[in-house]
């Protein structure tokens, strides 16, 4: 079963895009590295999960039950060598219905980046590559049980190639020049499928400028989706100095011009940008970076800082400005895909530190150009067994072809406790207010509670139980849309 399942998910994968074609390539490149730590791991699992609302039917309608046994064969590299690094997971799930079987279902997952050193300190290659199951229709129903990773889902692959090359010129200049090919697909009419070929080309200062440091990036890049729309476009350059005051602040400032062709904006920005700011470091536990300035004809805001309240916890707070699609969203957080370093084998994503999930949960998948606004404010840490991530957030996105600006804001907390040296509990809330900015006024309100309880029978033998609760409550629709779902899951995860 297992070894059948994975090779059903390599022919997939090749069936429908490249990706496989680029981790072969980036298996390769991991070869060529010198002797290094290497470990090949593989697993079993198998999850008997209850539903009580398998479709995640709305109040008023009829509510099905059903049991749905999941078996997930599974393998995984982590690697470094002396000229590279790997480190990805690959599954297969397999899904069961046990009073429905039309409901039988397979979903693919992969999460995997590496590079390797081509030639010593000068050229190198980065890969990334995923395979996720992203929501499709923000105003429709969601859910993360088991039950609910095939209800307003859709398969995306996306991956990211980058062959680059580094120059230092003394101690006058660096320079990195780099190819990005970008892709993703979806098994979804709501979005096109993209392939993006950008080229980087950045020079900055060297070590012999201190007090005066500059930079500059050029950028050209063009998107072609499969339904033969015009190709979208962008030609970027931007300058930027630091002039360095005192150890503790320095004065940033940045000017540029950036042109975009995009037949998805009513008014396709062409012009210069510009903007001024600060960073600090007022002391050794806290960093600020603050810019203010105009691009693509709005005024934007950079923000990000953090603050250790301990060696252990820190605070962190971050807004930005961004105009993009969907896809480039995708393939950008695929690009935050790196390993734990805690030493959990756990691929995490390094702007929050939390488990890569590479989700636009908040907003679901679109073809249309967008501006988009993030604020996130974060607290994490470790304290003795316990383990803990909290905090808020706010995103804003405004299509540009039906002016219609979506929000949503919300808060989460996950607590995990080590109960023992062969056993854990974790707790996770989230509460998430959405606005659509329809002209009906609709709201929605939905609240995920989910507890775990682990047990690690033996060395290689693990045993969970779990348990989900999505509550949805939609204010001013048309329809009834409220829903509630009850989700219990025990599951057997064998290593080999």
């Amino acid at each position: 079963m297992k070894g059948g399942a994975l090779i059903n998910l390599t022919s997939t994968v090749h069936g429908k895009f490249s990706v496989g074609i680029i981790f072969a390539a980036t298996l390769i490149f991991a070869l060529t590295a010198r002797a290094g730590d290497w470990k090949l791991t593989a697993g079993l699992g198998v999850t008997e999960s209850f539903s009580d609302n398998i479709d995640l039917a709305s109040d008023g309608q009829d509510a099905n039950s059903d049991l749905i046994t999941r078996v997930t064969p599974r393998i995984s590299l982590r690697g470094t060598g002396g000229r590279g690094f790997l480190n990805f997971n690959l599954s297969r799930s397999e899904s069961f219905h046990r009073l429905d079987s039309t409901r039988d279902s397979s979903n693919n997952n992969l999460l995997g980046s590496g590079q390797v050193e081509i030639w010593n300190r000068i050229a190198f290659i980065d890969a990334q590559a995923s395979i996720t199951q992203q929501v499709v229709d923000s105003s429709a129903a969601t859910s993360n049980s088991v039950a609910g990773q095939n209800v307003n889902r859709t398969e995306t692959i996306a991956y990211n190639i980058s062959p680059f090359f580094r120059h230092h010129f003394g101690a006058w200049a660096e320079t990195e020049s780099r190819t990005t090919i970008s892709g993703v697909k979806t098994a979804s009419s709501a979005s096109d499928d993209t392939t993006t070929i950008s080229n980087h080309l950045t020079i900055s200062s060297g070590r012999r400028f201190t007090s005066f440091q500059w930079g500059l990036v050029s950028l050209n890049s063009k998107t072609k989706s499969s339904d033969d729309s015009p190709s979208t476009k962008t030609t970027r350059i931007d300058g930027n100095v630091t002039y360095v005051l005192h150890r503790k602040l320095s004065l940033l400032s940045g000017v540029g011009y950036e042109r975009i062709e995009d037949p998805s904006l009513t008014t396709e920005p062409k012009g210069m940008n510009w903007n001024v700011g600060f960073s600090a470091r007022p002391s050794s536990k806290t960093d600020l970076r603050f810019t203010i300035g105009d691009r693509n004809d709005t005024t934007t805001i950079d923000f990000q800082g953090s603050h250790r309240l301990s060696p252990r916890t820190t605070i962190t707070a971050n807004f930005s400005e961004t105009l993009q699609t969907t896809e480039q969203q995708i393939t950008n957080d695929l690009s935050f895909l790196t390993l734990d370093p805690s030493g959990s084998g756990t691929l995490i994503d390094s702007r929050t530190g939390s488990v890569f999930t590479g989700s636009t949960d908040a907003f679901g998948i679109q073809n249309d150009t967008f501006r988009q606004q993030v604020f996130r404010l974060q607290m994490s840490g470790r304290h003795r067994r316990n383990t803990y991530v909290g905090g808020f957030f706010w995103e804003s996105r405004k299509t540009d072809s039906t002016n219609i600006t979506e929000t949503v804001l919300g808060s989460n907390l996950s607590l995990s406790r080590r109960l023992s040296t062969r056993s854990s509990g974790s707790l996770g809330l989230t509460y998430r207010n959405t606005d659509f900015g329809t002209v009906d006024l609709r709201t929605e309100d939905e609240l995920l509670i989910n507890a775990g309880y682990n047990y690690r029978i033996k060395d290689d033998l693990t045993a969970a139980l779990a348990y989900n609760l999505t509550v949805r409550k939609v204010n001013n629709a048309a329809d009834p849309a409220d829903l509630k779902e009850n989700s219990v899951s025990l599951s057997l995860s064998k290593s080999f």
